[in-house]
């Protein structure tokens, strides 16, 4: 009787220049699974925007690609030379917003740099030197890997991708990885102790502070003046974070969750907080948002089961419409 074979899928994320190193990875992954397939019960799938997507329309280019192709993913593999690639509305580069998505959602990123000399004659020095910042952003807070040549780059890839792949096997109890078939119980439990269920939609209410007259005030025409739109984007920042703390407890990973990362990614992308923002930009700031919900594990689980993971902008108004009962006076 054949056994079940557990399917991971590696997202390759990098601009256009790194054909060669592309080339490489696409080898590498057949030949790990003719060496590994029948050995691990496991085979390795790769993934690109041109080989995962199909047509649609109504939202962002990159956003139709996280949602078809990179959300779904197991690991991410990044690469770079000397292009970044362009903007797409939320990030510099596909590329870019590709990796930092998969970061926030403790996703596995392989990310590697190239130092293979290149004709200057051929280097857009504005597309280098975007390079070389994130280059240096990760350095600071990861581990990447830099490779001299294309066979330094196979050498390097081949070992990390074996040890990368046996994590992920050594800590799977689903057929696949992502998204899981259903939330394990402690993650239930932890959801429970908090208030919210991964697979359903409470209602958050908000409750105007005794303290307001001390804060400051949003300036007239922002988000931040607007308490309804305020509150539902208060609503997404805490659904994503209680999202984010399920999904690594559900997987080991006790980790403090890192709150502030929503509210910073915003502050990074949009120039400013979200409450001092125009309310023109709401749109765009409840896109951003709800792209890193569904991509986290509890998100990918959902939408794997037909299930919402947070209200609508219009299903939330209308909850904020019903009061909580005044309570009666005390009559002295």
């Amino acid at each position: 009787m054949a056994k079940p074979v557990t399917h991971i899928s590696i997202f390759l994320a990098s601009p256009g220049d790194v054909v060669d190193e592309r080339g490489i990875a696409f080898d590498l992954i057949h030949e790990w699974n003719d060496i590994h397939t029948d050995e691990k019960s496991a085979a390795l799938q790769i993934r690109t925007w041109q080989s995962s997507t199909y047509p649609e329309l109504g939202k962002r280019p990159q956003a139709i690609v996280n949602h078809q192709a990179l959300d779904e993913c197991d690991i991410v593999l990044g690469i770079f030379w000397t292009r970044f690639g362009s903007p797409t509305g939320i990030a510099e580069s596909g590329t870019e917003e590709e990796i930092r998505r998969s970061v926030a959602v403790n996703k596995p990123v392989l990310l590697y740099f190239s130092d293979v000399p290149a004709s200057p004659s051929k280097i857009d020095q504005l597309q280098f030197q975007k390079v070389l910042k994130f280059r240096e952003e990760f350095r600071n807070t990861g581990l990447i890997w830099n490779y001299a040549s294309h066979d330094q780059f196979r050498d390097y890839l081949r070992r990390h991708l074996e040890r990368a792949v046996q994590k992920l096997l050594s800590n799977l109890r689903f057929e696949r990885i992502a998204p899981p078939s259903e939330v394990p119980d402690a993650a239930i439990n932890i959801a429970k102790n908090e208030g919210i269920a991964a697979n359903t939609i409470n209602t958050v209410i908000y409750k105007a502070s005794r303290k307001s007259s001390t804060r400051r005030q949003s300036a007239t025409g922002t988000i931040g003046a607007d308490m309804l739109r305020k509150n539902y984007i208060s609503y997404l920042v805490r659904r994503y974070n209680e999202f984010l703390k399920i999904g690594r407890e559900s997987f080991g990973d006790r980790r403090n969750v890192s709150f502030s990362f929503i509210s910073s990614r915003i502050i990074q992308v949009f120039k400013a907080p979200a409450n001092d923002l125009p309310v023109g930009r709401f749109d765009e700031i409840v896109e951003f948002i709800t792209e890193y919900i569904d991509g986290s594990i509890v998100g990918r689980n959902n939408r794997s089961k037909g299930s919402r993971s947070y209200e609508s902008f219009e299903e939330f108004s209308l909850n904020q419409v019903t009061k909580a009962p005044r309570r009666k006076k005390k009559i002295p």
